[in-house]
């Protein structure tokens, strides 16, 4: 029996099809708000604030602290890179 998914379903099309789980989701999510903020030149402040709200939603669906600080890490390197790029 085929199991029918919804299209609004995001979860299940962003975390189990796109990325596979949880730990690359989150990675991949991350880089790309860090690629986005870099290149529209948004200020540090501003990228820092999205950044914890994002990290706030991951830890309330139940990620682990150790991937999501260090997520935040890589993604601030990342974004520090891609600014110097974008320049």
């Amino acid at each position: 029996m085929v199991a029918f998914h919804q299209p609004l379903e995001l979860e299940y099309w962003f975390v189990n099809v796109f990325s596979g789980n949880w730990t690359i989701f989150t990675f991949i999510s991350m880089f790309a708000i860090s690629a986005i903020c870099a290149m529209f030149r948004m200020p540090n402040s501003t990228y820092i604030i999205m950044l914890l709200l994002f990290a706030g939603i991951l830890i309330t669906s139940g990620q682990q602290i150790l991937f999501i600080i260090l997520a935040l890490i890589l993604s601030l390197i990342f974004f520090w890179l891609v600014r110097r790029l974008a320049d």
